[in-house]
């Protein structure tokens, strides 16, 4: 009798990527987290494409299929001038979680080594916010936005 294993990797994507990498934000999108946000897949599509050419771009793949995105870009602070990584998106399949963090230390060491200053997470669930917490990661701020109707 065979045991199929699941086999877990990590690897940096690519422009090939794209397609999946819009498929699973759509389906992020889906699950609700982030109700305010109308996103569409050409939007999802510009924005992966511009972290894929001016950042990085992580995935987890399970049995070679890919599983969760992890996008970060460098920048310079607006108001410092360093250098500071920010995430863009951090996503998973809900059925492939326990990806998430293998990501996250892959962009953190990426980070450190372009030279940054700090790096700055998006949490839009308190669980996300304990996370980072735990991490080493303090709130800065929050973000507030409101729709108007043109």
């Amino acid at each position: 009798m065979t045991v199929a294993v699941a086999t877990r990797s990590l690897r940096t994507a690519t422009a090939a990527d794209l397609d999946t990498m819009v498929d699973l934000g759509l389906r992020f999108n889906a699950s609700g987290i982030y109700p305010r946000l109308a996103m569409t897949e050409q939007g999802l599509r510009n924005t992966i494409g511009w972290v894929l050419e001016h950042g990085r771009v992580w995935v987890a793949l399970k049995d070679e299929q890919i599983v969760a995105g992890f996008g970060m870009t460098v920048l310079p602070h607006m108001l410092t001038g360093q250098l500071y990584a920010a995430e863009v998106f951090w996503w998973s399949n809900p059925e492939a979680r326990g990806h998430g963090l293998k990501l996250f230390y892959a962009a953190e060491a990426w980070a450190k080594a372009e030279g940054v200053t700090m790096m700055q997470l998006v949490a839009p669930t308190p669980e996300a916010e304990q996370l980072y917490q735990r991490l080493g990661y303090a709130k800065v701020e929050a973000v507030y936005s409101k729709e108007f109707v043109c």
